[in-house]
This record gives structure tokens, sequence and C-alpha cells, in this order.
């Protein structure tokens, strides 16, 4: 239940049909189905760097940029299912959560090593 990008509330708009994995999953977060979908690049309208992650709250989908590590990944699927799972915590909030959760995986020995690039 974790997972984001840096700007996690923007609002997807246009096909994005060919930069999607043909394996999406969906997986259960507060009861409903999310998809989780790949894209290969992200640039919001006004934004100089792309994203690394998405959560789209009215089509139920996290999307996450294939172009990362696997830790990065990790921190950045955490990140999105946070903001999924708990739809008025704030960025911050989300951030300290999805650091906390990455640094504990990664304490178990799981690939990840926080989310120092969330930072401001």
């Amino acid at each position: 239940f974790f997972f984001s990008s840096r700007r996690r509330h923007t609002r997807l708009q246009g096909d994005w049909s060919s930069d999607v994995c043909s394996s999406d999953l969906t997986i259960t977060v507060q009861g409903k189905a999310w998809q989780i979908r790949v894209f290969d690049s992200l640039t919001p309208p006004g934004e100089s760097e792309p994203m690394f992650g998405l959560c789209d709250y009215v089509a139920r989908v996290l999307w996450i940029r294939r172009d990362q590590t696997v830790a990065e990944l990790l921190d950045t699927l955490v990140h999105e299912v946070l903001h999924a799972a708990v739809p008025l915590l704030d960025e911050r909030d989300v951030r300290r959560g999805a650091e906390a959760i990455a640094a504990a995986l990664s304490a178990c020995g799981i690939v990840g090593k926080g989310s120092a690039r969330w930072s401001e």
C-alpha cells in the first residue's frame, strides 16, 4: 500500500495506450480495485521534469514510470499506494510514510533505500 510521484495529483489527459505496459496489474486498496500502469515518460504541462509516478483518483490508476531502478520503482509504488489509501493525507506526510516503509523493507533485505528524491 505505497508509492507515488512529484506531482501526484495531476490528472492524466490524452491517449496513453501506446505508453502502457501490456501486463498491467490490479491491486486492492481500501477495498477498491486499482490498476497499476507503466508509462515511458510523463511531464505535466508547465513542468520541466518528468514524474516518477502518479495517483489518478478518478480512474483509480497508479501510473509508474518505466525507466527507474528496482529501488526507485519500489519507492514510487509505495508512495502512490499511500496516496490511494489515504487521499486526504498531505504530500509531506505521504513522503514520510513512504520513506519509513521503504526503510523498513530495506532493513528486511528487500530492495529499496528510502525516498530521498521526494525531499524538497
